[in-house]
């Protein structure tokens, strides 16, 4: 981390290490580096968790979650598996596809955790970023490597280059300093919606106890921003790509037209089967 920068956020900026977030957030992201290293996972610290390791040497102190970015080609079903009903960090939601935007939000009781997968196109990479059906993409460097950082003690696996990485995500050296609230990244742009069918297939959500929820609560959630009647997504909840039930009626007063995307997405496959990746 930079030394000197952490020294100007605390004494130009007042920005100090809150001890009682410290417990709140490096507990569970030690379990969840510890996890994935189990697993040999590849993972570093990401978007702002990234910022806070490196201009602070610590955590940003107003900061609301933590970060994580994983290579979409090492995706297996161990690590839904691990932080199923997990005790410390336990995933309460997983967005979109395999093969498309896919983020898992643990959840500790008080604080959230994201995993972010990132996606190798051409010499560079990408995560999702959803808001309900609209999907945005982040561009992020190649990370041919990673290197490790120390935060509080624990070893956590960092970009080898920070500097390039935070230029990307927020601009040339305008993350020197802190940012204003309701910034946007740089890096970020409109990609496409998801369609009825695949809206139903990209949202889960479970239990604290690892069970997938088919309340009312996590039918409200995806009903939302659907454009047929919720008889059908109990069913969908439980459908597999292979064998989708048919769609339903449309509601008389649709509560969510999906706009259409000037460019057809180059990759619009439904893909949630299991798979062996070997990272290249």
């Amino acid at each position: 981390c930079n030394t000197e920068l952490a020294s100007i956020m605390e004494n130009k900026y007042k920005l100090y290490q809150n001890d009682s977030q410290l417990n709140l957030t490096v507990i569970p992201m030690r379990g969840i580096g510890k996890g994935l290293d189990d697993l040999e996972k590849h993972y570093w610290l990401a978007g702002g968790t990234l910022l806070g390791w490196y201009r602070h040497c610590g955590l940003i102190p107003f900061t609301q979650d933590a970060d994580f970015g994983l290579y979409a080609e090492e995706y297996s079903e161990d690590i839904r598996n691990y932080f199923l009903g997990n005790k410390i960090s336990y995933l309460w939601g997983a967005l979109g596809l395999i093969n498309d935007s896919l983020e898992f939000r643990l959840y500790t009781g008080r604080f959230t955790l994201d995993l972010f997968w990132a996606y190798k196109e051409n010499n560079s990479r990408w995560c999702g970023y959803q808001v309900h059906r609209t999907k945005f993409r982040r561009k992020l460097p190649l990370l041919p490597e990673l290197c490790s950082g120390d935060l509080f003690g624990y070893r956590f696996s960092v970009p080898c280059d920070p500097i390039e990485y935070l230029n990307t995500e927020y601009g040339i050296n305008k993350w020197n300093a802190p940012l204003e609230k309701g910034y946007s990244w740089i890096n970020m742009k409109l990609h496409s919606y998801w369609t009825d069918l695949a809206w139903l297939y990209a949202t889960r959500l479970y239990t604290r106890e690892g069970k997938l929820r088919t309340d009312k609560f996590a039918i409200d959630w995806i009903s939302k921003f659907y454009n047929y009647t919720i008889k059908t997504i109990p069913t969908f909840l439980n459908a597999i790509p292979d064998n989708p039930p048919p769609l339903g009626p449309l509601k008389k007063n649709l509560e969510y037209n999906t706009p259409v995307p000037k460019k057809k997405p180059k990759n619009t496959t439904i893909f949630l089967q299991k798979r062996k990746i070997i990272l290249t």
